[in-house]
């Protein structure tokens, strides 16, 4: 099974940051999941990277080429993809992978994690998104999501079909069990009727 974590380039300014950044890749590890991601040698990124390849599990990274330039780039993954555009960067790691994980991070993750929802919701993936929610760190964003429930821009089902864990083993067995939510004609239902 191929993983994707979404991660800071920052380790944050909480030690229990990093150490469920090792928890999480022992866990791959033990499982014998690749992990695929954003190629990052710093931060988050490399904490889970390190951790993996320490024990010669698999790394695959993509990146695009402006940031291998600037030197962030781990050197010892296991593969490495280079394209030429973040979008390009997003669409490969999609591609690779047969779920995802956002573990705390900043612009980058909430956008990575906000495209592959979207992608579910459209029903043009199939594949299970989690949030790692170290410290609770994603509380706040819960809570918008479930404020949007409320305020019927967010179909519950959708929401619903999010994975939220702080335990490693948990979210791994979730996403391995997850079934995507499937919601007969909803677009036809907002077309026709201008409500959720």
């Amino acid at each position: 099974m191929n993983i994707s974590v979404f991660c800071g380039s920052s380790i944050g300014n909480n030690k229990i940051y990093s150490e469920k950044a090792i928890s999480l890749g022992e866990e791959f590890l033990r499982q014998d999941i690749d992990l695929i991601y954003g190629a990052g040698s710093v931060g988050l990124m490399g904490v889970i990277a390190e951790t993996i390849l320490a024990k010669n599990g698999r790394v695959v990274g993509v990146v695009p080429k402006f940031l291998e330039q600037k030197e962030v780039v781990h050197q010892n993954l296991t593969e490495i993809h280079l394209t030429e555009t973040m979008s390009e960067r997003k669409d490969l790691i999609i591609k690779f992978s047969d779920a995802f994980i956002a573990m705390p991070g900043g612009f980058g993750t909430f956008d990575e994690l906000t495209e592959v929802l979207t992608l579910l919701q459209l029903e043009q993936s199939e594949k299970a998104v989690a949030l790692y929610n170290i410290n609770g760190y994603f509380d706040p964003m819960i809570e918008q999501i479930k404020r949007g429930v409320e305020e019927k821009f967010i179909r519950k089902e959708h929401a619903d079909s999010l994975i939220i864990s702080d335990n490693p083993k948990e979210i791994i067995q979730l996403c391995k069990d997850f079934v995507p939510p499937k919601l007969d004609k909803w677009i036809d239902e907002l077309k026709n009727k201008n409500t959720y």
